[in-house]
Parts: structure tokens; sequence; C-alpha cells
């Protein structure tokens, strides 16, 4: 058994899982076991990834005959899998080449369940999201969640190794025990489930530190390519989103949620009219 299993799962953008998967192959040791969760990619991408796989024959495709997201594809994994440690990817981001030995490193180091890398947007030094500023807390027997962001060059305040409560599910490193505890994730969010996951591990006890060591990269749209939009349109449903956000605030009984469908409408606002 590998220590190490990776999740290949996608999120929006069939159009950039060729360069994603060869970061993450350069990125982890000979040895780990590539999952990758296929769900309707185009016959082009599928054979790019078929090519990529070859250099790594410690390799499977767990195929889905319909459209799935990210937390199913999670669920799909975890079912198949022993390793003590499981890394998750979504298929539009791109790791560092040492990212994947920092999150090893720091689990065990200090004995985390879930490990975060840094994330990036794009290519350049823009902050995606931080992770170490955001909290959650118990109200009696509610839950507060408050989700802090900074701006996009605030780098001086997500510096340092640090337990934390919230992390993005772009990318991360979970233990055994933490993925057994988590599965199943719910399948049918497609917004807000970085905040399920993240009160799901609160509420379990599950150790989160973030490492601003390790670094990742959100390829976020623009541009859309024409393989990325029917995917991409259903991926993003508003009437999903709808759904995601009352199970959110039903299911964590949270104080003083307040249910967003800004983001989902500015990811449609980018397809095509």
């Amino acid at each position: 058994m590998s220590e190490l299993a990776v999740a290949f799962v996608v999120r929006e953008k069939f159009s950039v899982a060729h360069e994603s998967l060869m970061s993450v192959l350069a990125a982890v040791p000979a040895e780990a076991a590539i999952f990758v969760v296929d769900t309707g990619y185009p016959a082009g991408v599928r054979a790019d990834i078929a090519d990529l796989l070859q250099q790594h024959p410690a390799n499977t495709i767990l195929p889905s005959e319909e459209y799935i997201l990210p937390n199913a594809a999670f669920n799909r994994v975890v079912e198949v899998i022993e390793s003590p440690h499981l890394l998750v990817v979504e298929n539009d981001v791109l790791l560092e080449e040492e990212t994947v030995t920092r999150l090893v490193g720091t689990a065990k180091e200090w004995e985390a369940d879930i490990v975060s890398p840094l994330i990036l947007q794009g290519r350049g030094r823009a902050l995606h999201y931080d992770p170490p500023i955001s909290t959650i807390a118990w109200e009696g027997e509610q839950l507060r969640s408050e989700v802090e962001r900074i701006p996009r060059n605030g780098h001086g305040r997500v510096r340092g190794t640090r337990v934390v409560q919230h992390i993005e599910k772009h990318a991360f490193l979970v233990s055994r025990r933490g993925y057994e505890q988590l599965y199943p994730l719910e399948e049918s969010l497609n917004t807000r489930e970085q905040i399920d996951f993240s009160l799901k591990a609160f509420s379990r006890g599950l150790a989160t530190v973030f490492d601003d060591q390790a670094v990742a990269r959100y390829i976020a749209p623009p541009p859309l390519e024409p393989i990325d939009l029917e995917f991409f349109q259903w991926r993003w449903d508003e009437q999903a989103a709808r759904a995601s956000n009352e199970y959110v605030e039903k299911t964590w009984k949270l104080v003083d949620f307040v249910p967003s469908l800004g983001f989902v409408r500015r990811m449609n606002s980018l397809l095509p009219k």
C-alpha cells in the first residue's frame, strides 16, 4: 500500500486538466497511487490524460457515466483507498514541485488530519483566499462561521504554518482518520462546499493546519474553452446553488448565515450569451 493516494477530481475547466495533472505527477512520489475521476472528459482530454498516466503505472481511472461534482468524486476515491494520506487536487489547479513534500511533512510534524497549502490566483502572486483568518466557533448548540477575505496582495497576513479552521478545497492533504471521518461528503453541493467541509472537520475534531510554503495555483476562468462550456454550465446551476446554501444553513444550524449566489452568478456571467 502506498503511503500517499492522489484524488484528481474535476472542478470546472476540462481545458486545464492536462497541465494540472502534469503538475501533480511532477510533485508526487513515483510510488503514489493516482486516482483520476473521469466525469465526462472529452475524448481528446481523456487521451491526453491516458498518455500522462503511462508515465505513472500506479494509476486507476474511476469513470462516471454522468457529470458529478467535486464532493462526489472525493467520495468515489475514499471508497477504494486505505492509504495513510490522501492528496485531493481539482483539475484546474497547478501544484508547485515541493508542495506535496511540504504537505506530508507538515501533516506528520503537526500531527494534522488536514493540511491546506497557500492558494494563489492564477499564475502570478495574487492570493486567492486566506484560510488563517477565517474562524468557526460554537455558540451554544449552534455554529458560527466567519469567512474573512483579504486583498489579493495581502501576503503578510498569510505567513507561517499554523492551525486553522477553514480551508478552500482546490487542493489539500487529508489523513486516513480525516477522510474516514469526513466521508461521505454531501454530493449535491455546487457551492458553499468548502464551508460544509470545514464545518464537518471542525465538528469532528479534526486538526487542520495551513502551510504557507506549500503552494497551489487555482487557474480560474476566464477564459473558457469550448470543451469547458457544457460541464461549466451544469456545475454552476443556480437552482442547485440555492439548494446548496439551504443545505449548509440547515445542516449546521448556523448563526447569522447569509445565503449567497453572487459567486455562482459571476461564474454564469462568463458563459457566452
